[in-house]
């Protein structure tokens, strides 16, 4: 995630895209509430953009394929 004056990334798992609701998993232990809006901004305007997505499901979080 990207603000203002900041190149900090969060990492994000998704839980659920669901028809109506979706949810994510941050790997951040804090965010301001700024940060939560902006984050959810740039979501939704990549949700609607209709990108196409080619889930991965790996048993082990271990996996070298993770790694980058």
């Amino acid at each position: 995630m990207k603000d203002a004056g900041s190149e900090s990334k969060a990492h994000i798992t998704l839980r659920n895209l669901g028809e109506k609701t979706s949810f994510i998993e941050l790997d951040t232990p804090t965010m301001t509430d700024e940060q939560m809006v902006a984050l959810e901004t740039e979501i939704n305007q990549q949700i609607r953009t209709g990108i196409a997505v080619f889930p991965t499901l790996y048993d082990n979080k271990e996996d070298p394929a993770l790694k980058g």
